[in-house]
């Protein structure tokens, strides 16, 4: 996951909701996205996976800031 933020960071500006168990790594990667691209768009949220219900909120939050692929 980390490694594919990079790659699209890399392609130009973008929003972007990082999610990760690990609120030290996913503070680190968003530094490191802002650094590549200050003009990034980022939200972090410390999420488990396997918490469907935190999972169904967080796409909720995705789709409610930056809107859904259909419009």
């Amino acid at each position: 996951g980390s490694d594919l933020c990079r790659r699209l960071a890399a392609r130009g500006p973008c929003k972007r909701l990082l999610s990760a168990r690990n609120p030290n790594k996913l503070e680190a990667l968003a530094e490191e996205l802002k650094g590549l691209r200050p003009e990034v768009e980022l939200r972090t949220r410390t999420l488990d996976v396997t918490d469907s219900g935190a999972v169904e909120a967080l796409f909720k939050e995705a789709a409610d800031a930056f809107g859904t692929p259909a419009g």
